[in-house]
């Protein structure tokens, strides 16, 4: 049987040696130009001779002149450490399988640079490839060999002795295949080389199964790689989150949570928990936790508490949502978002526009009497006293109220402003403190914070707060005294830190005495009491007031006006102003609004600021008697007034609205008014 086995080895030897000498004639035939047989030669050697022959490599010598000139790429190794790392253990299982029979092994990387070289005998190194790590094996150099063939035609290769383009590889066999990682990209080569008389016939096998094998490998490392980058860039968005962010698996126990490291949120938490591996259901309500991991059930900003050891809580938002596997839908987690409460009524505050927006910079005047409030009320910022203003409507109380917001300690918080004439009389109280759930019908679900909550860490300012129920003010006044609120259907008080500032136009004294206002509650409330003079009382402001007015809407685009004349800043001085600031802002953006000058002149004034001027300059003052002034504010109109006082006298009539004879005509033309018709303007 051993004597069968021997004749069968021998008798193999002799036919791939026969074979060997039978390319090594073609390859002969074809260096010196003649035709070779294409039955002894495979097609794909063929093609690999013509490509060497074209690019003028050397049959004989290669162009190794030219390879060693070539400046080795530096990065190779570095760049294709992870190749290396992960290929090495397996070339060094195909050097032991292979036995004493000696083997080469090599690595290169996509562009065909060798990275890794592993000789089981130095002498399988050929002769002027002793330093083979770093240099390139492309067939421009070396000529066709397995791994140039082997990224040609993106398979495996097996090459021997005189297939070899270049006669220094003909005593060698090679075999190469390709390593590729996740969604087919090439990553590199593996070679192994043999003398010709000792290559094994499964040697190309081990070698495909050895880079099958590494191929996995990579991908499986590359997923890795990509799911810790993904965890990490998870991580960091979660730890950058101001509020709170909890993972729990199917157990409620906590994998991840941002709480610890968050320096913003939960500050109480910190020094009473450590979360890592804590269970949830030890924090929250143990019914919201099985409701999401049982029932599925996902639940967006409701009240909650955490509790903590000793019996303490925190008061907190919170959001559940339960997490899914792929693709059959099972509950393998939850992820908690929690909000403070105060942290969540600040984010609730800046939504609804919860902020002060002026300061004392904007307040302008320079009259003795306004002045004095102004300075009265940079005092009352420094402190936490409650303030009351009082003053006409349009005199800017809630000017002051966020100007005194934003000089005091509670800048950073929210402003919440409350008009108590505004609010029916059923709801202030919910209003104001907030309700529980269920506390009446059609409540919002999980409850709700009052403007009070709202405002907490902040500013409350209660406008008109003499228009606010008795029976309202009995609980405001025990809000007050107890710096506490209690949420309507509620037991549990809300500590609060808020800064109060009140505003009325009414006089209140006179309403304690007629029993509309409580005694008690006007005293808890004026701790500061700022009276703000009405226009009137200021009249060298209304200079000041008029042009800034002006030159803001001027600056902003909307109007040509970028100056008033001193008849129309006569009429503006003795105008009583029953609507204050607000009624001179109004009236300026009114005229500027519709004229084309760039002079605010009285044909620009309402009516309403008139008939007192025309008194004065008209002779026939019994036109003043009639219904010529019931109209609208046009210029039109004003040309058509003027008119009919003066009998339709050009001059007289641009004499009492202020502007020229030619603006006067000119505006006539424009509105096609005929100043010999009297034309009587009604009210629409």
């Amino acid at each position: 049987m051993a004597n069968a086995q021997n004749l069968l080895k021998i008798a193999k030897s002799i036919s791939e040696v026969n074979e060997c000498e039978s390319v090594k004639k073609e390859w002969e035939n074809f260096i010196r130009g003649n035709s070779i047989n294409t039955i002894k030669v495979r097609p794909i050697i063929r093609d690999a001779w013509l490509r060497c022959k074209n690019k003028g490599v050397d049959p004989l010598k290669g162009n190794l002149n030219r390879l060693k000139n070539l400046k080795k790429a530096p990065n190779n190794i570095q760049n294709n450490e992870n190749l290396i790392e992960l290929s090495t253990p397996f070339m060094h299982n195909l050097i032991s399988i292979i036995g004493d029979v000696g083997a080469l092994v090599l690595l290169a990387d996509s562009n065909l640079n060798f990275v890794k070289v592993i000789a089981e005998k130095k002498s399988l190194i050929p002769k002027n490839f002793n330093d083979m790590e770093g240099m390139n094996f492309g067939e421009d150099f070396v000529g066709n060999n397995a791994l140039s063939m082997c990224k040609n035609l993106g398979k495996a290769v097996q090459i021997s002795g005189a297939e070899h383009y270049c006669e220094f590889f003909h005593s060698y066999t090679c075999s190469a295949s390709p390593i590729y990682g996740p969604e087919g990209k090439l990553l590199g080569i593996m070679n192994v080389t043999m003398k010709c008389h000792e290559a094994h016939p499964h040697t190309l096998g081990m070698v495909m199964a050895a880079t099958h094998a590494i191929g996995t490998t990579l991908s499986l490392f590359e997923a890795k790689q990509k799911i810790m980058v993904a965890h990490n860039f998870l991580k960091s968005a979660i730890q950058a989150h101001e509020n709170g962010i909890l993972i729990i698996d199917e157990s409620g126990v906590i994998k991840f949570s941002n709480l610890e490291n968050n320096k913003n949120i939960f500050k109480k938490l910190k020094s009473k928990i450590t979360f890592n591996q804590k269970n949830l259901y030890d924090l929250l309500n143990p019914r919201l936790i099985n409701d999401v991991l049982i029932n599925r059930k996902a639940f967006s900003k409701i009240e909650s508490q955490i509790f903590l050891p000793g019996g303490e809580t925190v008061d907190c938002y919170i959001t559940l949502n339960p997490i899914l596997s792929e693709p059959d839908k099972k509950i393998i987690g939850a992820i908690i978002n929690l909000w403070e409460k105060r942290q969540a009524y600040h984010f609730i505050s800046e939504s609804v526009g919860a902020k002060a927006r002026f300061s004392f910079k904007d307040i302008i005047g320079i009259s003795g009497n306004f002045q004095k409030a102004v300075n009265l009320a940079k005092k009352a910022a420094k402190t936490s006293a409650n303030i009351l203003l009082i003053g006409e409507t349009g005199t800017g109380k809630e000017l002051f109220a966020q100007s005194i917001h934003n000089e005091s300690k509670f800048k950073k918080g929210p402003f919440v402003a409350v008009n108590c004439s505004a609010i029916p009389r059923e709801l202030i109280e919910s209003e104001l403190f907030g309700y529980e759930a269920g506390a009446f019908t059609d409540a919002q679900k999980g409850g709700r914070p009052g403007k009070f909550e709202l405002a907490n860490g902040g500013t409350i300012f209660l406008d008109e707060i003499g228009d606010m129920p008795l029976e309202m003010q009995v609980k405001l006044l025990r809000v007050l005294e107890d710096k506490a609120v209690t949420r309507v259907g509620g037991t549990r008080e809300i500590k609060l830190d808020v800064r109060v500032i009140s505003a009325t136009n009414k006089n209140l004294l006179n309403d304690i005495k007629n029993n509309k206002f409580r005694k008690d509650l006007f005293y808890r409330l004026n701790v500061f009491l700022i009276a703000i003079p009405p226009l009137r009382e200021r009249a060298e402001d209304i200079p000041i007031l008029s042009s800034f007015f002006l030159r803001k809407l001027h600056d902003s685009g909307q109007t040509r006006l970028s100056q008033i004349s001193s008849k129309v800043m006569d009429v503006l001085l003795k105008y009583s102003w029953p609507g204050n600031v607000r009624e001179l802002e109004n009236i300026i953006e009114r005229c500027a609004s519709i004229s084309e000058d760039e002079t605010f002149e009285l044909a620009h004034l309402p009516e309403e600021l008139l008939p007192s001027m025309i008194h004065e300059n008209s002779k026939d003052k019994n036109e003043l008697k009639t219904n010529t002034f019931e109209i609208s504010n046009s210029e039109k109109e004003l040309l058509i007034k003027a008119l009919n006082s003066t009998g339709g006298n050009i001059t007289k009539s641009s004499k009492l609205l202020g502007i020229s004879r030619s603006t006067f005509y000119r505006k006539m033309k424009r509105y096609k008014v005929d100043p010999k018709v009297k034309t009587t303007i009604v009210k629409v």
